[in-house]
């Protein structure tokens, strides 16, 4: 799997669901152990739960966020980090 397929990573318990497209691969690790193998700079962490590809992103509101046709809820304690991906360019 490349990373450029990936869509967003979302934890489940002890698993962790990779959102390719219109495809969906489960693997166990947890999404903290996910986090470390992914490249600095294209990934993002929104939500305890969740983490973003950061070129996938296509909106971002108040406490959510679009990617592809997914919407994917924005942690409280992830809304600087969210507000600083909006900031640029």
């Amino acid at each position: 799997m490349d990373f450029e397929d990936i869509d967003y990573l979302e934890a489940t318990g002890n698993y962790v669901n990779f959102a390719l497209g219109d495809r969906h691969v489960l693997s166990r690790m947890t999404i903290t152990e996910c986090e470390a193998l992914l490249p600095p700079g294209q990934f993002i962490r929104v939500h305890r739960s969740f983490i973003v590809s950061i070129d996938k992103v296509e909106k971002i509101e108040r406490h959510q966020l679009a990617v592809g046709s997914s919407i994917l809820p924005i942690g409280a304690s992830y809304l600087a980090a969210i507000k600083q991906l909006s900031a640029k360019p």
